[in-house]
This record gives structure tokens, sequence and C-alpha cells, in this order.
């Protein structure tokens, strides 16, 4: 498992904050977790310092893109990293904006899987007319709403992963056939009788509480069962308090980088209001909300330091 070692003093951190560059400290009992692009490898072995197990490799380049300075995320990554040995279906719970699908990724990238395809699928975006088809594929005959093949999504992950995010929006009909994907390994295609077989691992991830959804009859038991072998919850940004400020001055270090060609682009940094108001805010889009506002306010202003009124006027939910 990846472990990341933070060396800065108290005062080194502090100091850093200032200048907008550094991290506040980890709080106990508090999760953090962001995705550092490839442009962003040579900061991030600048930053952080890896304890990488000589016989965990493959585990340390999946998962390397996962970034934590708490026990608690440390402990999701290493349920991920068994999971990724155990070639069993897995559900991931979290908040829009936390990081489901690429742990999912992870833990294909990290499995026996790896080098065949990874398939992810936003459930709810499917058109209803099409669903089944753009799954499952179908004769000649049949047309897709997300491809001209004759194949679907279930086949296109064929030895590899199929990822399902937001699959409580599954209408039952193909819950059901989900179901004898993961029990047999069986499907057919829309319009054609034969009966095919394929090896694929079913990951899923969904945001919404699937005992509560059982219980109103929007999601099958038995579905729920077989898809709950491995369960791995995903931490609201909002319970990441230790890791606001370090998040927020890593993504302006990326805008900044980003806009350094303008002639016109003055680096920006937060004020100390501004740094409160990140700590206070409840930040319901979690992740992406923090970067998408943090953009924002760096594209309305010319001055150097970002002030309260310049981060309340960027934030579109307003004050929480």
């Amino acid at each position: 498992m990846s472990v990341i070692d933070f060396n800065n003093s108290e005062k080194e951190n502090e100091e850093s904050l200032v200048e907008g560059t550094g991290d506040n400290g980890a709080e106990d009992n508090n999760e953090s977790l962001y995705i550092l692009g490839a442009s962003e490898k040579k900061m991030r072995s600048e930053l952080l310092k890896f304890n990488e197990p000589d016989d965990e490799t493959i585990n340390y380049v999946a998962f390397n893109n996962i970034i934590s300075q708490t026990q608690e995320m440390h402990n999701i990554i290493n349920r991920s990293e068994r999971l990724a040995r155990c070639d069993l279906p897995v559900l991931i719970y979290g908040q829009a904006g936390t990081g489901k699908s690429m742990i999912a990724e992870a833990i294909h990238n990290a499995s026996s899987r790896r080098s065949n395809p990874f398939v992810a699928v936003k459930c709810a975006a499917l058109m209803p007319g099409y669903i089944e088809t753009d799954f499952f594929g179908g004769s000649s005959e049949n047309t897709f709403a997300n491809s001209s093949a004759a194949i679907g999504f279930v086949e296109q992950a064929n030895g590899g992963t199929l990822c399902l995010d937001e699959l409580d929006a599954l209408p039952a009909f193909i819950q059901v056939q989900f179901l004898k994907i993961i029990q047999t390994g069986e499907f057919r295609r829309v319009g054609d009788d034969k009966v095919r077989k394929v090896d694929v691992r079913i990951i899923t991830a969904t945001s919404k509480n699937l005992t509560e959804q059982i219980r109103l009859g929007n999601f099958r038991t038995d579905l729920f069962y077989a898809i709950s072998i491995g369960v791995i919850n995903v931490p609201s940004l909002r319970k990441r308090k230790g890791d606001l400020i370090y998040l927020a001055n890593y993504f302006l270090r990326q805008i900044n980088q980003a806009s350094s060609s303008r002639s016109d682009y003055v680096p920006k940094k937060l004020s100390s209001k501004a740094r409160n108001l990140i700590l206070n805010y409840s930040w319901p889009g979690n992740v992406r909300e923090l970067y998408a506002t943090l953009l924002r306010a760096t594209i309305w202003i010319d001055h150097e330091k970002i002030t309260y009124e310049d981060l309340k006027e960027a934030l579109l939910l307003g004050i929480h």
C-alpha cells in the first residue's frame, strides 16, 4: 500500500500556507482524497514520500494517484488493494465528486484483469429506449444509442471489468439480467435467442442508500447481496477538513501553471479569510466543486490574493 509521509514541521506548514503553497496539516479522523494527473507526477514526488513495499509494485502503480493524509483513507486504499486480488463484485458508496469511479479503475488496474478492458458506464445517462441494447448488444436490426456495433458494454468488457456508476438508476428488468451475469456469466443479445458467455468483473458505485431503495421497491434484494461482497465507503469532502486547504493550494498551483502562458495573468493565492471560508463551507459538490470554485474565482479577479468576497461570489450554491 502507498503511504504518504508529510515531513514538514508545524512552522513550515504555517509559513507555506501564508504563501498558498503548503497544506494545513491533517486532523485526526479526517479523510482526504484527490487525483494527480500525469503532469503532476514530478510535483508529487517532490512533495510526498511513498513507503512502497517491494512485493506490491502493481498496487503502487494502480493506486499511486490516490493521495491521502490520514489513516482512514489509507484503510480504504488497503481494502481496495485487497479487493483487487479477489475476483469478486465490489460496491462503492459515496457522494458525487468523491472519486468512486477512480477507485473502481484503480481496483481494476491492480487486478489480474488489468491488461483487459475497463468499461465505465453512467447508468443514469443511458436512454431508456436503448438501455438494454447498449448493455447487452443486439442483432443487426437493432439500433444503438451509444454504439453502432452489435456488441454492448458487457461484451466490450469481456475479460476485464465493467463499472456501473449510479447503478440505482437501472430498471428492474436490467437488474435481473445483471444478476444472471454475476451468477452464471450468461446473457442474451437483444433479438437473439443464443445464450452467450462472458467473463467480466462487476464493480458498482452509487450515492444512494441501496437498503432504502430496496425498502421502496426500487432495487432487488438478491442483486444487492450479489454485488455487495466487497463494500467501500468513500467519505465526503466536508469530512476531510484537515485536507481542505492542502487541496485548495494544490488546485491553485494547477490553475496557476495552466494560466502561466497568459501575459496578463497574475498567479493567485488565498487570503486568510478565504481559507476560513473553505474550511467552514459544506462543499456539497465535493472535490469537483472545490476545483470549479477556485477556477471560477481566478477568472473573475485580476489581483493576486483571492479574498473572502471573491470566493463567496464564486460559490454557485452560496454559503451553507
